[in-house]
């Protein structure tokens, strides 16, 4: 009889099942605490990788710059170093405040604030002893027997600015960060924005291309904003684009970071596009500054007004250049100039806000005078000591004597001369500034009289009656002498005896005396409140962001440090 045949023991399909998941479900619970562990840590790590190369950064730019004896930062500047064209010519170079970037199209974009050029002296870094020379002077290198200044660049660029193809050929690089554009198709290695330090000398032809002429102001030159990309062969046979990189330092990671971002402003609008830089570099911004008298007042209102700082940025003034109106809708050439307003005081006390009227404003059209010529000011400023100043040269005012004077002796109306001040609007405002006046007769210099001062016997002649004749008017300047008048609109001489014609002297006064009278004049009021907006060199405003990305998350961390530099050198 056949014995039956047992069972072999196992599992279901449901069992497997069943513990399958059970162990899927464990492993979750104990593998996501550690994987979130893990990408804390790399996120943790990238934090103070991000940190660490911004303070360093912030440092050894904020140690620089400090030092620099010459800076070149925002539109209007102009280069510290002249450029040489090929034929050995020098050239003033103005920044425009921006350089070029590329997106992942080849198009380019202004980048604002994101370069700084400067002058080191002898030695920042120590790269010649360690000890800075005294009294400061430029860095140099030798060619030769020339030398030849050393200019220190802080700019964004692509971490290759250019693609290598067979044979060394070169051709224009794109951005490429798959961070910010995941959908972004290309086999190239990522290819984003860092900050790079190069030194270079200016006169080097290798770096020739730093400036070229500004396309829309002819016989002017710019600082070149695609210098990096630039792709066209220099003197020593390689792409200009080829030697920037080779000169320059990265001062950040190369990898998993990026300094620059493409906004788009409005929805939708490709235009309106902008590329915004994590790095930058920028004058500090003054809002509304009151400047202060900053002369001593002679009987008249203040000449001079002096700001909190001085060394403005932009379009630079030695107070030569009349402040004319810039038009509103010019953003480049109003960020250029300092925003000067002048308010007049018309009603309630200094200080009240409710008297004050602006009557002049730089960055209008009209700036009042047509309107209202009583509003009419006319004022230069000067960028290195941050002042406003109203005084303004005359041309001199020559001519003889007129026969028909007035009964109170020599009276002169030199702002009434078309010949020195040609403007009839200004010289319907204009005042003589108390002290800038010279009265010659004949050649012969005359001094301005003291208040109440009397005219000494000795120069009367021997005939001269007091008792018949009285003495000489106490209205009239003694001999030799002249007063300004309280409203500093006329000149009164006093001519030797014979004096003037007038009740007193009745001597007739001698045609064809030759006066010469130069001056300075200004049109601000008294009681006149200036206010500026500029920006000042002396302090700059250094803000170093590094944008790190976590590989595993696509996430992007900022980490970004702000510090305001003293400039002690700028402006000696």
């Amino acid at each position: 009889m056949a014995r039956p045949t047992r069972a072999r023991g196992g599992f279901t399909l449901v069992e497997l099942l069943v513990v399958m998941a059970i162990t899927v479900i464990l492993l979750g619970l104990l593998f996501a605490p550690m994987m979130s562990g893990f990408n804390f840590v790399r996120r943790g790590q990238l934090t103070v990788l991000a940190q660490e190369s911004a303070r360093s950064t912030m440092d050894q730019v904020s140690r620089e710059l400090a030092d620099a004896l010459a800076v070149c930062v925002s539109a209007g500047d102009y280069a510290p170093v002249p450029y040489k064209d090929g034929s050995g010519a020098t050239h003033q170079v103005r920044y425009d405040g921006y350089i070029d970037v590329v997106d992942d199209t080849g198009k380019t974009y202004p980048a604002y604030a994101a370069m700084v050029d400067f002058v080191p002296p002898d030695d920042t870094l120590g790269l010649h002893g360690g000890t800075l020379a005294q009294p400061l002077t430029p860095q140099v290198q030798f060619v030769g027997t020339e030398a030849h200044p050393v200019v220190v660049r802080y700019f964004i660029g692509l971490a290759r600015p250019y693609k290598e193809g067979p044979g060394g050929a070169v051709s224009p690089a794109t951005w490429v960060n798959p961070y910010e554009r995941p959908l972004m198709l290309t086999s190239e290695p990522d290819n984003t924005y860092i900050l790079f330090r190069c030194e270079f000398d200016p006169y080097d032809p290798a770096f020739g291309n730093w400036a070229i002429p500004d396309p829309n102001n002819r016989g002017e030159y710019m600082v070149n904003p695609g210098f990096f990309y630039d792709l066209r062969k220099s003197p020593n046979g390689l792409p200009y684009a080829v030697n920037w990189r080779k000169a320059s330092v990265a001062m950040v990671p190369l990898e998993d970071i990026d300094l620059i971002r493409f906004v788009q402003q409005t929805p939708g609008d490709p235009s309106s596009i902008t590329a915004v830089s994590t790095v930058t570099f920028a004058p500090l911004q003054m809002v509304n500054d009151t400047a202060a008298a900053a002369d001593p007042v002679q009987g008249g209102a203040p000449a001079v007004y002096a700001a909190d700082h001085g060394n403005w940025a932009g379009v630079q003034n030695d107070g030569t250049k009349v402040a004319a109106p810039v038009a509103a809708g010019n953003a480049v050439a109003l960020s250029a100039v300092p925003h000067i307003v002048v308010y007049e005081q018309t009603t309630g006390g200094a200080g009240n806000e409710s008297g004050l009227v602006p009557v002049f404003d730089n960055h209008e059209l009209n700036p009042g005078a047509a309107d209202y010529p009583g509003r009419q000011r006319v004022l230069t400023w000067d960028s290195r000591s941050g002042t406003v100043q109203f005084a303004q040269s005359a041309a001199p005012s020559v001519g003889p004597v007129p026969s028909a004077v007035s009964s109170n002796g020599w009276l002169f109306f030199p702002l009434r001369d078309p010949t020195s001040v040609p403007n009839p609007q200004v010289r319907a405002v204009a005042r003589i500034v108390p002290g800038t006046e010279t009265v010659r007769v004949d050649g012969i210099l005359y001094r301005r009289a003291q208040p109440g001062e009397l005219v000494d016997t000795a120069d009367k002649p021997a005939d001269w009656n007091e008792a018949s004749r009285g003495p000489y008017p106490a209205s009239l300047p003694p001999p030799l002498t002249y007063t300004l008048s309280a409203d500093g609109r006329s000149i009164m001489i006093g001519y030797p005896f014979p004096g003037p014609q007038n009740p007193l002297q009745p001597m007739p006064v001698p045609d064809g005396k030759m006066v010469e009278i130069t001056f300075q004049y200004q049109t601000n009021r008294p009681g006149d409140v200036v206010r500026v907006d500029y920006s000042t060199k002396s302090l700059l405003n250094v803000t170093i962001g590094v944008r790190a990305y976590d590989p595993s998350t696509s996430k992007a961390m900022l980490v970004q440090l702000t510090n305001k530099v003293r400039l002690r050198n700028v402006g000696r």
